[in-house]
């Protein structure tokens, strides 16, 4: 479960991992039934994202359950829990608070029981979704069902998706520092994208809870490497030309 060499997350794993027969009835569950489901879960959930903002809105937690759903098939975890928190891990978000992840998981009991899951699930849910974010966590251990959350949320942040996403936040929330020059402006977007990649996008490879994600995760920030890379040029050619004019 866990990638070698990372912090030990995951407790009781003879107790969290599902059983045999459980695995093979997960496994046994076609993509497109849990297809279905989502499309199903949709309607109730659009509404808790209404005043989400573009990058935490019903588009990224979509993307974050179908590679949920990726995860725990690989790792053996239940997809439908997998889809289930992904689909709510940020709908705390739009509940105006700074905890989003608390609210999440109250929000979380109170819709799971609506599609279709017992209490039991719908406790684990809710707890993965309560312990995503590494500075909530309740203990210094999580489930794997958190486990597959942390994971398919931190690589919706990288890859080509991450860089859109990374620009949408610096719409969202303004530029900081202000440019103040014209080369200052033009190099603008690379600063966001650069100061995101340094200071946490790069790190994400070596962060992932299970062996899947981590695979998943170093080819995702190849790519945004290669962006950043590309656009440091590009940028860099401007200004040389500007100069020589």
């Amino acid at each position: 479960m866990r990638t070698e060499g990372a912090t030990p997350l995951v407790a009781h794993a003879g107790k969290e991992r599902v059983t045999d027969s459980h695995a093979k009835d997960a496994a046994g569950i076609a993509a497109t039934e849990t297809r279905v489901a989502t499309d199903r879960w949709l309607e109730s959930l659009e509404p808790l994202y209404a005043s989400a903002g573009p990058c935490h809105d019903v588009a990224h937690v979509v993307r974050v359950a179908m590679t949920a759903e990726t995860i725990a098939r690989a790792e053996g975890v239940e997809p439908r829990l997998a889809v289930a928190a992904a689909l709510l891990h940020d709908a705390g978000r739009a509940a105006g608070v700074d905890d989003h992840e608390v609210a999440a998981a109250a929000i979380a009991e109170r819709v799971l029981p609506g599609w279709g899951f017992d209490a039991a699930a719908t406790t684990r849910v809710s707890a993965a979704i309560r312990n995503h974010r590494f500075s909530r966590r309740d203990s210094g251990v999580v489930d794997e069902l958190t486990a597959v959350l942390v994971d398919a949320d931190r690589i919706d942040a990288l890859g080509a998706t991450g860089v859109a996403r990374a620009f949408l936040y610096a719409g969202e929330h303004g530029r900081a520092p202000r440019p103040a020059t014209a080369d200052d402006w033009a190099g603008a977007d690379v600063a966001v994208l650069r100061t995101h990649w340094n200071e946490k996008l790069m790190l994400l490879p070596d962060s992932m809870c299970t062996s899947t994600g981590a695979r998943l995760a170093r080819a995702r920030a190849n790519i945004i490497a290669g962006f950043l890379e590309q656009l440091e040029s590009e940028i860099a050619e401007l200004r040389a030309h500007d100069r020589e004019h």
